[in-house]
């Protein structure tokens, strides 16, 4: 049940100010290849630390689900639920666009959606925005992180170094997400 974003995250981890300051280069140079480069540096520190930095979009198709739903994304602004009501055999009772909110709850804690009614729906989708919200947010040492990936990217262009993903590793290390 892996999530797919659904919209553009919201801002760039880092200004395209921050970024050019950087790594010291002029403005009119190469826009395309330091926004592939952010993107990719973003994605891996968000693959490392298992939690989605910039705010966006995601669904979450879960088939048939049980009464409690474990979600995988984190940290989670809102959260809302389609999907279908069907019999035993599979024939679509009804379909709603928004579940509401008094048959089910979000423990934000544990990343779970329980199902307060008897009998869950058959098939939901669950739309979750997740990330942090504005730049501020991102703790520092994520930024530098992500800022070290570019620049070591950039002025590489072809492989990374092992200091680089030590002190990468370092910088995030706090921040990763621990599951027992």
């Amino acid at each position: 049940m892996p999530a797919t974003r659904v919209s553009v995250p919201s801002f760039p981890a880092l200004s395209d100010a921050e970024l050019r300051e950087w790594l010291r280069i002029d403005p009119s140079i190469d826009q395309f290849t330091l926004d592939m480069l952010l993107g990719s540096a973003v994605d891996f520190v968000e693959g490392q630390i298992g939690k989605v930095l910039i705010a966006a979009d995601y669904e979450i198709d879960l088939g048939c689900p049980g009464r409690v739903v474990p979600i995988g994304i984190c940290p989670v602004n809102s959260v809302s639920i389609s999907g279908a009501y069907a019999t035993e055999d599979s024939v679509v009772d009804d379909i709603f666009d928004d579940l509401d909110s008094a048959l089910w709850e979000w423990d934000s804690q544990r990343g779970l959606i329980r199902f307060l009614e008897d009998e869950p729906p058959r098939r939901i989708a669950i739309r979750v925005n997740a990330g942090f919200t504005n730049v501020a947010s991102i703790p520092d040492s994520l930024r530098h992180a992500i800022a070290i990936l570019v620049g070591a990217s950039y002025d590489g262009r072809v492989a990374l170094d092992e200091k680089t993903f030590t002190t990468v590793n370092r910088l995030i290390a706090r921040h990763r997400k621990m599951v027992l």
